[in-house]
């Protein structure tokens, strides 16, 4: 694996990891009156859209890969 996948894929991680972080501290902030149901539709769908990206791409790789065997 090069170093260009390997930074790809460790940034594809991380923004996922940053989604759903971000999603989670909305649904914190709408506890306390601090963000609206909006707010939370929004960084949810955000969170829901990287990771069907992410998806897709493993499971182009896997598909790559099978080829490739």
């Amino acid at each position: 694996v090069s170093d260009t996948s390997s930074n790809f894929v460790s940034s594809a991680i991380k923004a996922v990891g940053d989604k759903i972080t971000a999603q989670e501290t909305m649904v914190r902030k709408s506890l306390l009156d601090e963000a609206s149901m909006l707010d939370i539709g929004q960084v949810s769908n955000e969170a829901k859209n990287t990771v069907q990206t992410m998806v897709a791409i493993r499971d182009k790789f896997f598909e790559a890969f099978e080829k490739v065997m």
